[in-house]
């Protein structure tokens, strides 16, 4: 294989993702001087004593907060892509690149593969499985109707990122 030169990458992912999080926090606390008597408190009668406290002090204060979140994600993704080889490496490694546009009503669909294929893990028909590709990047991306309502709109942007509260 020489630079300029197509081959076929067979893409085949499928990524499971399960992510639970969960973290509790609990503290409780008491204080007590145990002091009872104020400057001879108990030595005052009628109502000045009454207005005097059982004890100088006594707290009491409790706290606890509680977070979860959880990821479930499935993907899936088979295709083939047509890839250039851009650059033969000294060890005889292929760098390949190649891209795939599909239209579909009034949206669109694209591809892009990246990665340095070994020469002997292609097969006779001049595939190669992207399970075999090193520094494989692929990305996956589509604009249309149900895209665009994924996206949030430029005004709430707005207020996100200049909007202190």
């Amino acid at each position: 294989m020489q630079v300029g030169d197509i081959m076929t990458v067979k893409v085949k992912i499928t990524d499971n993702a399960k992510i639970e999080n969960g973290t509790a926090r609990s503290r409780s606390s008491k204080e007590d001087s145990g002091v009872t008597d104020f400057i001879g408190s108990k030595l005052l009668t009628g109502q000045a004593a009454q207005l005097m406290p059982g004890k100088i002090l006594a707290t009491d204060s409790t706290a606890s907060s509680e977070g979860k979140g959880s990821v479930n994600r499935q993907e899936a993704l088979l295709t083939n892509v047509a890839a250039v080889v851009t650059q033969v490496l000294p060890n005889g490694n292929l760098q390949v690149s190649g891209e795939k546009q599909i239209g579909i009503n009034e949206g669109s669909e694209f591809i892009r593969f990246s990665g340095v294929v070994n020469p002997s893990t292609i097969t006779n028909g001049n595939t190669v499985s992207s399970a075999q590709v090193a520094d494989a990047r692929i990305e996956y991306r589509a604009n249309g109707y149900i895209d665009e309502a994924q996206v949030m709109g430029w005004l709430a942007r707005f207020f996100l990122t200049f909007l202190p509260f």
